[in-house]
Formats: C-alpha cells, structure tokens, sequence
C-alpha cells in the first residue's frame, strides 16, 4: 500500500487527511487516531510508517507483529485556579494536560511544579503557599512540556471584620476600656485596639478615645472602632449617674 492509497483508505474511514504526495502534521495526527481506533487488519508498508513516524521501527506500529497502541502526545498543559494568596495561607492550583488526540488529563499531582521566587512563594503538587507579600510565576512540567507561567500574587491579610467587647456601663465620670478585634482574611486575629479610629454616636453621654470610655452623662450611645474602612458593629454602653 503506497502514501495514496493509505490516505484514500483513511479518507473513506472518514478522516480529514491532505491530498497529494505530502505528509502534514495533521495527516499524522488523524493517522494516529486511524492506527488506535479503527484498525481493521490494513498493514501499510514500511515506506508508509516511515512517513507517518520519522525515525521509529515498523515493527513498533500497528499490523507489524502485533496491534500496539499508538499512545497520544502530550503538547501542552495549562494551569488553573486562584491566583492570589495571603501570606501565611495556601491556594491549590490544577494542571491540565492537552494530547494530540484532544484528550485532557489532570496531571496536577504527577507534575514538576517550579515558583519563580520561593522567598515569595512556594509551590508543591499544585499546592501555593504564600511566605512574602509580592508575586512569583507558577509552572508545571511534564516531561519536556512546560505550561506557560502563571502569575500568583501574595498579599498580606486584610481585615475583614471588628468586633468590640467590654463592659457596656460607666458611671458618669468614670471610664471602661473596650478592646476592638479584627479577624483577617486568613481568619488569624488582631488586637486593633489602639490603631483604630473610635467614635462615640452621642458625645455628650460618653467620649472615647483609643477604647477607653469616659461617661459623661446618663444615658446611652453607641461606640464603633474602624480601621481601613472596616467598621465593627455598634456597641451599646449605657453611663449611669452617679
């Protein structure tokens, strides 16, 4: 069987193959489907696997000596998932990989991960751990196919809450202290409470100034401590006379 009359046989199968004398890399790409698929007992000469698989042996092809699978290539991988992290915090990542053949496959735990810089960012089976505030470029490989870099940035944790507790009385005259504390993106918490700004909803009742709570008549007001924009809910501290 000559190159024309493989194609012609190919073609008839209902694969998309060149005309002519030539050899594409999509000819060899449906040859490949044609040889796993719909092997029907054609042996093609050693010509013909010549042109199909440059520099292999016949006998490592279908019909000569015995029906091997002709095993798909892989020609990229693309990583997917969040691309930023706290310090402190981890993100898993996923690694596709895309054959000849248009098959995919998770080789997110058979991968070779590499991080651009490690004092930034560290990666292990697709796993990012953020060490430093700044950005690193995240690749995986597989065999002599490396996915293109993908940018992961580390952060440091923002607030994303307050919450203010202490006593909710005062005599007038007297002082409490409240404590603010803010719980972080990456669900660690801070005491914020000489940082944040306060704010007492009826100074005439109580001032407050770095939590502490200073009743100056009876009544009630409402004390919130915020840092960056976040405010914490109102706390009610009612000052009673004296």
């Amino acid at each position: 069987m000559n190159l024309t009359e493989l194609k012609a046989a190919m073609t008839t199968a209902g694969y998309k193959v060149s005309s002519g004398a030539t050899w594409t890399p999509q000819d060899q790409a449906e040859y490949r489907d044609y040889c796993y698929h719909e092997w029907n007992g054609m042996v093609p000469d050693r010509d013909v696997f010549a042109l199909a698989y440059p520099g292999l042996a016949p006998e490592d092809f279908p019909g000569a000596g015995g029906d091997t699978p002709v095993e798909p290539v892989l020609e990229s991988i693309a990583i997917t998932g969040d691309n930023t992290v706290d310090v402190g915090s981890t993100t898993n990542l996923t690694a596709t990989g895309t054959y000849d053949d248009e098959s995919t496959e998770d080789l997110t735990a058979t991968a070779t991960w590499a991080s651009s810089d490690e004092e930034v960012a560290t990666v292990d089976a697709g796993v990012v751990t953020g060490v430093a505030a700044g950005s690193a470029n995240i690749t995986a490989t597989d065999g002599d196919v490396t996915s293109p870099a993908f940018a992961v940035t580390i952060a440091e944790p923002t607030i994303v809450s307050i919450a203010v507790t202490g006593t909710a009385t005062v005599a007038e005259g007297a002082t409490t202290t409240l404590t603010a504390t803010a719980t972080l993106s990456d669900s660690s918490t801070e005491d914020v409470t000489a940082t944040a700004t306060w704010t007492s909803s009826s100074e005439a009742t109580a001032t407050v100034a770095a939590g502490v709570v200073t009743g100056v008549a009876a009544g009630s007001t409402d004390i919130t401590a915020s840092v960056d924009a976040v405010d914490s809910p109102a706390f009610a501290v009612t000052v009673t006379a004296e």
